[in-house]
């Protein structure tokens, strides 16, 4: 799987939000960063960096203080198909079955009708199968995470932005979901961009790493990661690039020291 050509241009974006008594608090500061087509990557960095901020900007469900961002060369102004945006909790509508809830884009797009016959074939994909008829309650927190990769997917978005997809997931079901998405990924091509705080999760992932600084929100490094897919967590290079991305990331609390006023 090659890059063509960039699919994101991120460019010297800054984001202030309205902090608790009103006065500015800057979360985001001149962030610039381009992501290939059908690249997978991962943003790590501390609690409150403006990671999900980002993520948000991307997916045009706010807009930038100052700077610019675009998809396919055009400007993100508003939320589209194009992204599909996953969180950490599914956000299943609790009334709906699990097939219903995967077709739900597709009604608030007009394209129910069109494209019913698309729902089993999504439902068989990330492995549902015997569950269609299920409610959100009925099934298991990763069962729900399927669907709602699934409910993203059947909109065929050109980018997939996870905003820690996996995190309230136990330990064994992380993992699978993680083989889940790379077999997603590299069978469908989609332009992957994941938010994480678990440094293994975004090497096992990732083909780089964007590592943030405390806020405000900075690009401190960007890592490639070179191993081959499937990738072992107990392997040398495994181990060896995390140790790096932990030395940096005190590197990075060292940045909101020197940025201090």
């Amino acid at each position: 799987m090659s890059m063509i050509s960039d699919t994101l241009t991120i460019a010297n974006v800054s984001q202030t939000f309205a902090g608790a008594a009103g006065e500015p608090v800057e979360v985001l500061k001149d962030v610039s960063l381009t992501v290939g087509r059908n690249e997978f990557i991962s943003i790590i960095g501390p609690s409150g960096c403006g990671k999900t901020t980002l993520l948000r900007l991307i997916a045009g469900l706010s807009s930038p203080l100052s700077g610019e961002l675009l998809m396919n060369g055009a400007p993100i102004k508003t939320a589209s198909s194009e992204r599909g945006y996953i969180f950490q909790s599914s956000g299943l509508f609790p009334w709906l079955t699990v097939e219903k809830n995967i077709a739900a884009g597709l009604k608030a797009r007009g394209l129910y009708k069109a494209r019913k016959s698309e729902v089993q074939r999504y439902v068989d994909l990330v492995g549902l199968g015997g569950f269609e008829k299920s409610y959100p309650h009925q099934i298991s927190g990763g069962m729900a995470q399927r669907a709602a990769i699934a409910r993203a997917l059947i909109n065929n978005p050109e980018v997939l932005l996870l905003d820690e997809p996996l995190g309230a997931l136990d330990s064994f079901t992380r993992m699978s979901l993680q083989d889940e998405l790379i077999r997603l990924w590299r069978e469908r091509g989609n332009t992957m961009v994941m938010v994480t705080h678990d440094i293994d999760e975004a090497i096992y992932l990732s083909r780089r790493i964007v590592m943030m600084s405390p806020r405000p929100g900075r690009i401190v490094q960007i890592l490639d990661v070179p191993m081959s897919y499937p990738r072992n967590r107990a392997a040398g290079d495994f181990t060896a690039l995390r140790t790096q991305i932990l030395k940096r990331m005190d590197f990075a609390r060292d940045v909101q020291e020197e940025y201090a006023i």
